[in-house]
């Protein structure tokens, strides 16, 4: 599971806590790949909710060295 994660950015000269999922690379690149796929079967009815549960199902992608 990729988790939602807090962190604290500077914006405009504030500090402030931002929620998000924060995503390797190589998560993003099978993300977009996931998704493409599943658009070009017909599985994708909403965006949103797709991207929210592939984000529950997937472990995040670590590199090793």
């Amino acid at each position: 599971m990729i988790i939602l994660e807090s962190k604290i950015f500077v914006i405009d000269g504030n500090e402030e806590y931002v929620d998000g999922y924060y995503l390797t690379l190589k998560d993003l690149e099978r993300l977009v790949r996931d998704f493409q796929a599943d658009c070009h079967d017909g599985f994708v009815s909403n965006d949103n909710a797709y991207i929210e549960l592939w984000l529950k199902k997937h472990d995040r992608i670590v590199k090793k060295d």
